[in-house]
């Protein structure tokens, strides 16, 4: 399953893209219900696997990609690998209920920020912010401004 949400307010500018994967559909669908309420000129895209967010990125550019870890079929270590070869530049957030199991040289270079699941819909937003901005700093560093 993979869907869009394009932008419903914001600058003529390019809205902010966030990929999010997850192989449940309800966690998928209240956390861009969140989000949406939240950052409304955000464009949010729903994967519920990572071969779904593959091919959602075989068509569009992202800024941001937020994972769970434990899927079927690929899980989401494997897919922040897969992202970092693949898409170095992309920002990538791990959100998942099983953080406390990882050691921090299983993420150190896989993952940009790390949030527990459930957590507070601020701190979400405030690390999705960070990461937006950061993405833009990077794009900025590489074509010298």
């Amino acid at each position: 399953m993979a869907s869009t949400l394009p932008p419903t307010s914001g600058p003529s500018a390019r809205a902010p893209r966030l990929l999010l994967v997850d192989d449940d559909p309800i966690v998928l669908r209240a956390i861009r219900r969140l989000l949406v309420g939240w950052r409304p000129g955000w464009a949010i895209d729903i994967a519920d696997s990572a071969e779904a967010a593959f091919q959602l990125l075989e068509t569009k550019t992202y800024d941001v990609a937020v994972t769970d870890l434990h899927m079927p079929v690929q899980d989401g270590l494997e897919l922040l690998r897969r992202l970092k070869a693949e898409h170095p530049t992309l920002i990538r957030v791990i959100h998942s209920s099983h953080v406390e199991s990882l050691a921090p040289d299983q993420v150190q270079d896989l993952a940009h920020a790390v949030l527990a699941k459930p957590g507070r819909a601020d701190e979400l937003v405030a690390v999705l912010e960070w990461a937006i901005a950061e993405r833009g700093r990077r794009v900025r560093d590489s074509v010298g401004f």
